[in-house]
């Protein structure tokens, strides 16, 4: 009888798996499973069940759209994290090896129950996937060799994957609404201030928030999940498509823009108005951004798993994962370019101011006498003041991402000072917000329109005790400018320098003449004589060009030399960190030359050779 026992113990529970696995199967359309389920579960991060349900999508150019042209659709429960990731939840993912965020050594962006900024969606990505192997799921997320329109690896869900990922644009806006698709925000349809954090401020000491909020000081809906609208805007799985949304049935254009931006969702601490904060606003930011104002949340998607050990969680802070850093390889050395200004940097500056920060405070609002501009004119002024007072219009770009986002986010930016320029916050409590407004205590400065912020400016950082630091590197350049060190410039350069130059930039990278990048007339300034090789090498002359090589030459483009090995290897060991992946040492007569590259024909390495003379005064090619 035993035997026959346990195959009628076995053919049961195999019914019951099948039942079970029929139910996840059509849970999508009937939410069979919500009813096994607990309504929260915590593991890394308390989460709680977002039930499925058919909703209404109301994304049309007005939020009350009279035509009644919604699109309606099922959304599958999921669990969704209760708040965002705050800063207490981040630092596990540090802790295990993951890299500090841009803004993570700035106290005013660093309280412990604070949502994480400053971190892109490849970081928040890997945040999931690391997340879901803690927890003993399959990550959500694979990269693929397909590239974005950046020249970054996608990142694509995986099949049938268990774990963790971001919410893709409809179900946030289904989870915002609490429960009731008729609602213009997670509480109702009348706008209530109180409610979220937004800059209501416009630059007056009012209201509950200043900066960033804690989480829990937020509207909770229906469903128990906070911050839905207000205090960070939030990364989502799905790539933006002006004036669309993406839905499951829906095929994709061929006319549609591809791959430039990530859709983010819920308004923030930086948003002037109520209309970003309603459920079906929506904005955008590329993939490899961050900013002051951009945070994350995870779902979990429902499993079998969950039903049999009920929403159980066991987490191992010590398992294995290989952690996200920043792409900035240099492939192609032609796209190297910090000095040519003509109509495709103009448009390439447009394209990404346009699609890094749309939530600039100059394309929605007037601002003293500075009136509502687009990309392309706020391109056009960069440049325009940059070349006027021999500035670099991409050092300009860089300071105007590092200081305010683009004015997506800060006081200073309401009395046109985005730039920060002597605005120097020292904020005393006062109950509830912080006095930092400008002329306090004659430190902080005004300005009647974005033109003259930029201006004066530049004019600054032509004095000789600023652009002297410029014979040094970018850590000594801006803290000559600043007074002190600021980890954020040195984020935000590497990412705009690699977007629009084509190569990226360190805090000690390059290790001489920062100027160089700054000012457009620093060989003026100061001339430097080339230093010469002191090894007997033969190298590539000019009329080369005009000669058959030799089969199997290669032209090595050579940026120092070194007699000590080990010098040498932590020099190459930087450029390989900074992006130049074809970086090697090339041993000649005991001394080791490091090159940045290698081609094949001396064309090829004089075009090179002609980029990075911005760069090094001393680069040459050497033929072997």
């Amino acid at each position: 009888m035993k035997p026959l026992r346990l195959i009628i113990h076995a053919t049961v529970g195999s019914v019951f798996l099948i039942i079970l696995t029929l139910a996840v199967l059509i849970n999508k359309r009937i939410g069979i499973l919500e009813l096994l389920l607990p309504n929260d579960i915590k593991g890394v991060k308390e989460m709680v069940l977002v039930p499925g349900g058919k909703f209404t999508l109301k994304h049309g150019p007005e939020y009350i759209d009279k035509s009644e042209n919604y699109q309606k659709v099922w959304v599958s429960a999921f669990y969704m994290d209760k708040t965002p990731v705050t800063n207490q939840d981040f630092e596990e993912y540090l802790k295990a090896g993951g890299l500090p965020t841009a803004y993570w050594e700035d106290d005013s962006f660093h309280g412990k129950n604070n949502p994480v900024t400053g971190i892109s969606w490849y970081q928040a990505v890997d945040f999931c996937n690391w997340r879901s192997k803690v927890e003993g799921l399959s990550p959500a997320y694979i990269q693929v060799m397909e590239l974005d329109s950046w020249g970054q690896q996608k990142w694509v869900i995986a099949p049938l994957s268990s774990g963790y990922r971001l919410p893709s644009e409809i179900e946030f806006e289904y989870a915002a609404c609490g429960g009731n698709d008729e609602n213009y925000y997670p509480w109702g349809n009348s706008f209530k201030n109180t409610l979220a954090n937004f800059d209501n401020e416009k630059g007056n000491e009012i209201g509950n928030w200043v900066h960033l909020a804690d989480v829990s000081s937020q509207y909770q809906n229906d469903y128990g999940l906070l911050g839905m609208s207000g205090n960070v805007w939030e990364w989502t799985n799905d790539w933006f498509e002006a004036e669309k949304i993406k839905t499951p049935n829906r095929k994709k254009s061929i006319k549609e823009k591809p791959y430039f931006s990530k859709v983010l969702k819920g308004g923030s601490f930086g948003s002037p108005s109520k209309k970003f904060l309603r459920v079906a606003s929506k904005s955008h930011s590329t993939p490899s951004n961050f900013n002051f104002d951009i945070g994350f949340r995870c779902i979990r998607p429902i499993s079998l798993q969950m039903v049999v050990f009920r929403g159980g969680i066991s987490t191992n802070l010590e398992v294995s994962h290989k952690f996200y850093t920043p792409n900035y390889q240099i492939t192609d050395f032609k796209n190297v370019d910090f000095k040519r200004f003509d109509e495709k940097f103009n448009k390439k500056l447009e394209v990404f101011i346009a699609e890094n920060y749309p939530n600039c405070i100059y394309f929605s609002e007037n601002v003293g006498e500075q009136k509502v501009l687009t990309p392309k004119q706020l391109a056009d002024l960069i440049i325009g003041v940059s070349l006027r007072n021999k500035i670099n219009p991409i050092f300009l770009t860089a300071v105007l991402a590092s200081e305010s986002g683009f004015a997506s986010a800060g006081l200073p930016r309401w009395f046109n000072n985005p730039l920060h320029f002597s605005w120097i916050e020292a904020p005393k409590q006062k109950d509830l917000y912080y006095s930092v407004l400008p002329n306090h205590s004659n430190r902080n400065r005004q300005y009647p329109d974005l033109k003259s912020n930029l201006t004066a400016f530049c004019k600054f950082i032509q004095k000789e005790q600023i652009k002297t630091a410029g014979k040094s590197d970018l850590y000594d350049f801006q803290l000559n400018y600043l007074g002190k060190e600021n980890k954020k410039w040195f984020y935000v350069f590497s990412k705009i320098y690699f977007d629009l130059a084509g190569m990226p930039v360190g805090a000690d990278f390059p290790e001489k003449n920062f100027g160089k990048l700054v000012y457009t007339d620093w060989n003026s300034y100061t001339y430097r004589t080339p230093l010469k090789s002191t090894v007997p090498v033969k190298k590539a002359e000019p009329q080369l060009a005009n000669k058959k090589p030799e089969e199997n030459t290669k032209y090595f483009l050579i940026i120092d030399s070194f007699e000590n090995n080990d010098k040498a290897q932590n020099s190459l060991r930087r450029l390989i960190k900074f992006g130049f992946i074809s970086s090697e040492l090339v041993n000649v007569d005991k001394q080791y030359n490091l090159a940045i590259a290698h081609f094949s024909s001396i064309d090829e390495a004089q075009s090179a050779q002609k980029s990075f003379s911005e760069l090094y005064d001393n680069i040459w090619i050497l033929e072997l």
